[in-house]
């Protein structure tokens, strides 16, 4: 069997799963995507061998699926317009296509323009998830999403999706990173807060940073978050650099709370599968999040959820927790063997192959 996987950007954890689909069904596997998101530092990962990264023009990833002409595709960005018409080309060539629906919320829009269009491409949308009869949602939210579209396709199992649990995992401190950062040995005592994510609306930076003042006076928190590097004028404050993908998880080692705040939207779909979430729990940390979004369905009952876009929320969240260093590391142990058990690519991987087979 053949099979391909399309994204339409590239992340790492997609890598990985490509490369545990491979192994666990014993056929080709492909990975198509449109090139990196964003500022991430991953470079050096558009030159897996297993992927064929999106480089050269809109018809690419049309052209080199159609060359492949897998049995099955995974389809994940499944409402990008780059993956509806690859949907609907696979459908005219037969090939078999099972989405992976991560959205969480309708879009809608304030002009009459875009409202007309979103309309349109919500119809073709609801055709194409009808006519499935496989639709793999990754959170209870993305399944609850298709409901308020009125689709009830025959089966649509929640299947989060995980990373490379061999490694994310817990790690003594990093003491040369601690170094590289400023951060003096005596320090590692305080209790350290982790904004894993670039600063970013959807991230939830600003009630972050309003958390942040509201804690300042509270000496024993220290927060580490991306930036140019040591302020003296903020001796509580420590910056990290732009991190590679492998180096990720000595940063985690330094956090003692990793806090994921993202932005409950109401005209979009909020956070859908936070990647740093899934890392940071694999990594054995306490993880409080924004309760929006796919973040529930990956968080569980580890960590703690907080009301979204309320830094007082977030910020009283952390002034409790500060204080509960056996209750972390206990949450943080389950939370290790959540991810090992449930947020694992092993897991995902044989969990879909499982369901195509």
């Amino acid at each position: 069997m053949k099979i391909a996987i399309w994204q339409p950007y590239l992340y790492p954890w997609a890598l990985d799963f490509t490369s545990e689909l491979r192994e666990v069904s014993n056929s080709r596997v492909t990975y198509f995507c449109g090139g990196l998101f964003g500022n991430y530092p991953w470079k050096d990962l558009e030159d897996d061998p297993g992927s064929q990264v999106h480089r050269a023009g809109i018809l690419f990833p049309y052209r080199e699926i159609r060359k492949e002409k897998p049995d099955v595709l995974f389809l994940l960005g499944t409402e990008t317009k780059t993956s509806i018409l690859i949907w609907i080309m696979c459908k005219s060539l037969g090939i078999r296509v099972v989405p992976i629906v991560e959205d969480n919320l309708k879009r809608t829009h304030k002009g009459l323009g875009l409202r007309v269009l979103n309309s349109l491409k919500m119809q073709v949308l609801k055709r194409l998830y009808s006519s499935e009869s496989l639709i793999i949602t990754d959170s209870n939210e993305a399944c609850g999403y298709l409901s308020t579209l009125g689709l009830f396709p025959g089966y649509r199992p929640v299947v989060p999706h995980g990373v490379n649990t061999d490694l994310f995992k817990p790690i003594p401190k990093d003491l040369d990173l601690a170094r590289k950062l400023g951060i003096l040995p005596d320090l590692l005592r305080d209790t350290f807060v982790l904004f894993p994510s670039d600063f970013s609306e959807a991230k939830g930076d600003e009630y972050f940073l309003y958390a942040m003042e509201i804690l300042q006076d509270l000496k024993s928190i220290k927060f580490l978050i991306p930036g140019p590097g040591f302020d003296p004028s903020t001796p509580n404050i420590f910056y990290y650099p732009e991190t590679l993908y492998k180096d990720m998880p000595k940063l985690y080692s330094l956090a003692d709370i990793v806090v994921i705040p993202s932005k409950l939207y109401t005209d979009r779909s909020s956070d859908r599968s936070p990647n740093t979430l899934i890392e940071a729990m694999a990594c054995g940390k306490f993880v409080i999040a924004s309760e929006c979004g796919g973040i529930p369905t990956y968080l569980g009952a580890r960590g703690a959820l907080v009301l979204p876009n309320s830094p007082a929320s977030l910020a009283n969240a952390i002034s409790i927790y500060v204080s509960r260093t056996e209750l972390r590391k206990k949450e943080g142990v389950l939370a290790r063997r959540e991810a090992v058990e449930r947020l694992n690519n092993k897991v995902y991987a044989k969990r879909l192959w499982e369901l195509i087979s």
